[in-house]
């Protein structure tokens, strides 16, 4: 089963390098790119499958936008990029930090961290 990976940066240069990194990290999956957090909520609650995003903000837009929440009730996980990493959102169960600028041993190594998603 391919997995689901929803990438949201409104920057496309930083998204087509997250797209790229991905899928030589998980050959296969399905990489979808948006620009708002609203966008990949919308994605999150109409797919039938968990999904890993990964997302260009602070961590208190990502949980006042309902992004954690929507992660947290479809049993996803979760990247913040961002340039202060901060301590853990508590209301995301599987979520990681990763400090902007990121390089792509950093990210492979945040996806790493989640043992179901295939390498």
């Amino acid at each position: 089963m391919k997995h689901i990976y929803v990438v949201v940066e409104r920057d496309p240069l930083v998204a087509i390098d997250l797209q790229e990194i991905i899928a030589d990290y998980d050959d296969g999956a399905s990489v979808r790119l948006v620009e708002t957090l609203d966008d990949a909520v919308a994605i999150l609650t109409t797919t039938l499958s968990t999904a890993t995003v990964v997302v260009s903000s602070s961590a208190d837009l990502v949980i006042s936008s309902g992004l954690g929440d929507a992660v947290s009730s479809t049993q996803s996980r979760m990247i913040i990029i961002d340039q202060e990493v901060s301590a853990e959102p508590g209301s995301v169960l599987h979520c990681r930090y990763l400090k902007a600028p990121f390089t792509t041993e950093s990210l492979t190594q945040a996806l790493s961290t989640f043992s179901d998603v295939a390498q």
